[in-house]
């Protein structure tokens, strides 16, 4: 099958920055899928901005995926983000 190319970027650090730069590709493929990062720009942002952002993204989820379970996790931290 083919796919038409989005973009090209020419380097793209996967990995270590001390590693090679390798070919990458980004295909969507629903069917092995399980994740989406979203990167939230929080800087300046209150406590309860977020909670409410946060509260406006499992919403959504929850809208489109009824049956799929939502966790947050952010990068910034090693665990889970915990909701109400």
């Amino acid at each position: 099958m083919a796919y038409p190319v989005a973009g090209v970027v020419a380097d793209f650090y996967e990995n270590s920055f001390h590693q090679r730069i390798m070919p990458v590709v980004f295909e969507h493929d629903p069917r092995i899928e399980n994740s989406v990062a979203i990167r939230i720009a929080s800087k300046g942002m209150a406590a309860g901005e977020l909670k409410v952002l946060m509260g406006n993204i499992e919403k959504e989820w929850k809208t489109l995926y009824p049956e799929e379970r939502l966790a947050f996790h952010s990068l910034m931290k090693a665990s889970p983000i915990s909701m109400p």
